[in-house]
């Protein structure tokens, strides 16, 4: 038995030694690479975006839960201001009374402090602590006026900021519960 082995030169060149084959192959793993990046790229995206849209409706459906039972004492609260309003200059207003509303101002803005501060979702977030805000300004209106009314000094308490609380515990209850929290 005789063997003979014969050795030549095939190529010059790197790139001049790759085959056709190769050339196909080469492109077309970089391009199934490519395509299972953007798939894979695409299809986390899409999880994320689920995720997302779930964890919004979870918090959207606790603050409604925590909510709701709540804002029976904000129309309470904006029924007994308006009532302070009417009664503003005239002599019906006594300290029980203002004593009352205070107290049923203040215990509307401790309910609603109760909500955690993760169960509010972002698009009433501004809305929900801007009432708080305008409740703690209106117990503190009404007990400058009681100090002024036991005292039997001068009322020197402006009526009108009164009016503009009201009136921003309206539109940020109307915007909270406006709001797409369904």
């Amino acid at each position: 038995m005789k063997y003979e082995i014969e050795i030549k030169q095939a190529c010059e060149g790197f790139w001049s030694c790759i085959s056709p084959d190769a050339w196909i192959q080469s492109i077309g793993g970089l391009i199934g690479a490519a395509l299972g990046a953007f798939l894979g790229g695409l299809g986390a995206y899409l999880i994320f975006i689920s995720e997302k849209k779930r964890n919004e409706q979870e918090i959207n459906s606790l603050f409604r839960r925590k909510y709701y039972p709540k804002r029976e004492w904000l129309e309470l609260v904006i029924e007994q201001i308006g009532l302070f309003i009417e009664n503003y200059d005239d002599n019906s207003l006594n300290l029980p009374k203002i004593k009352i509303i205070k107290g049923i101002i203040d215990k509307a803005r401790e309910l609603l402090l109760t909500i955690q501060e993760e169960a509010i979702p972002e698009s009433v977030y501004r809305n929900y602590f801007n009432i708080c805000e305008v409740l703690a300004r209106a117990s503190s209106f009404l007990t400058l006026y009681e100090l002024q009314y036991g005292e039997k000094l001068p009322m020197d308490v402006d009526k009108n900021s009164l009016v503009e609380i009201l009136e921003e515990i309206k539109v940020n209850k109307q915007e909270l519960e406006s709001a797409n929290i369904k």
